[in-house]
């Protein structure tokens, strides 16, 4: 056996491949005898052929197999010697052999060549980054919006216009022609409190009861702003519509605010010691804050990507991957995007290898199935599954390898971003909530 390798380029070589027939022989002799005790030839008892008569029938299948199996064994072998000095996997080229005849075969194989680049982390200093801190207002608009949360509900006959009335209808664009609903047109169900009312609203919802039907003309009979915050749309989805909609009424309640005490603490937190309004206004805030750290965090991974990516040199053969994909991927539809897509992925696997080593960064596995487990409580899961139902669970989606693989890369990414933070000085700007939702919009 011998192996050689020689650069084409900067890029890619060419690994050959000498397979003498001391490489082979005493494992195409083994498998012969493996296969003789099994096969059965006339005038002969099943596994007493001669050698020569199974060699005759099926040998150059076996030759091809232990060779090709000595082959694999080597450049797997080579590969991962040398897994500091390639990239991807080796794409075997054409040879032309003779089973029959040749005792010794020559096989060639490309390898990518791993570029070497440098990471100049003080450009990341333009980066900004945001640190939400939730203003008075904000926090006290959070509880109120608890308070309606927790609060008690009473059915109302008719709209009446109470300070705590909530409206809840369904709205059908019509068709301007029939006066019918229009066939794939807008409709939704919207809920609006009393306090989002407009006097437009108010005239149009007092007095009225559950499964009343208004035709209302939305470019006349309502201001176009009501309509764009009410049925959460905007001015093209605005211009799009017809003139006519018919609204239902499915009801109105009265939703009284829960009362700030020990009681509403305890059902918005599940913590018996949260005793006061200071301590329950402290833990909400707290909450709200690293929510929007961890929204922040994950925005910012983004930018520390996107930015790597434009701005960092790694020279990857688009001719080499190119070749990769024509032959792993099905139909040649759309070559050159799935090119792109392929060496921007390992360009930013190259870039984040190389951060994970200067910042000592990797992934265990427990830290896979933590998050997937914490998705999994997230989504409520716990309320109607038991603890070893959850762990069953969590062990599942850890074996699918598309999906561990994908929790692994966002840890690993998140990860990479807290390192920076720690060790790159960035632009931070300190924003309210509202600032940070019109910032990252």
């Amino acid at each position: 056996m011998h192996l050689d390798f020689k650069n084409e380029d900067n890029l890619q070589g060419i690994l050959s491949m000498k397979v003498d027939e001391a490489d082979y022989a005493s494992s195409v002799i083994d498998s012969l005898k493996k296969y003789q005790k099994s096969m059965s030839f006339p005038g002969f008892r099943k596994g007493k052929a001669p050698i020569g008569l199974v060699k005759k029938q099926i040998g150059d299948d076996v030759l091809r197999e232990e060779v090709n199996r000595v082959v694999v064994d080597s450049v797997n072998n080579y590969m991962n010697e040398n897994k500091d000095k390639f990239i991807f996997q080796p794409l075997a080229l054409d040879t032309k052999i003779d089973w029959e005849k040749d005792k010794d075969f020559l096989f060639e194989f490309k390898l990518a060549l791993k570029p070497e680049f440098e990471l100049d982390l003080d450009s990341l200093k333009k980066i900004e980054t945001f640190k939400v801190e939730i203003s008075d207002e904000e926090l006290n608009t959070e509880i109120e919006e608890l308070r309606s949360q927790y609060g008690d509900i009473e059915q109302l006959e008719e709209s009446a216009g109470g300070e705590h009335e909530v409206m809840v209808f369904r709205v059908q664009e019509l068709n301007d022609e029939s006066s019918e609903p229009l066939d794939g047109g807008f409709a939704k169900t919207v809920r609006l409190d009393y306090k989002n009312y407009s006097d437009a609203f108010k005239k149009l919802f007092k007095g009225k009861k559950k499964d009343d039907q208004l035709t209302v003309n939305i470019k006349k009979d309502l201001p176009k702003k009501d309509v764009l915050a009410a049925f959460e749309i905007d001015s093209k989805v605005y211009s799009d519509l017809s003139t006519n909609c018919l609204i239902t009424i499915q009801g109105a309640i009265n939703l009284t605010p829960a009362e700030l005490n020990e009681a509403f603490f305890e059902r918005v937190f599940g913590d018996a010691e949260i005793r006061t309004e200071e301590a329950f206004k402290a833990k909400l805030n707290q909450l709200l804050t690293d929510r929007y750290s961890n929204r922040e965090t994950n925005r910012l991974t983004k930018s520390i990507k996107d930015f790597l990516l434009e701005n960092v040199t790694v020279e990857i053969s688009e001719t080499y991957m190119k070749e990769w994909v024509e032959r792993n991927e099905e139909g040649s539809e759309k070559l050159d995007e799935k090119v792109s897509e392929y060496i921007k992925s390992a360009k930013w696997d190259l870039i984040s290898n190389q951060l994970a080593e200067k910042y000592n960064l990797s992934v265990k596995a427990e830290e896979v199935k933590a998050a997937i487990r914490l998705r999994f409580f997230s989504e409520g899961m716990a309320y109607y599954k038991s603890q070893d139902e959850i762990e069953q669970m969590v062990e599942q989606f850890y074996n699918y390898d598309g999906y561990r693989m994908s929790v692994e890369q966002n840890i690993f990414d998140t990860k990479i971003t807290r390192s920076i933070q720690e060790n790159v000085s960035l632009k931070t700007t300190k924003v309210s909530k509202t600032q940070f939702e019109e910032k990252t919009k």
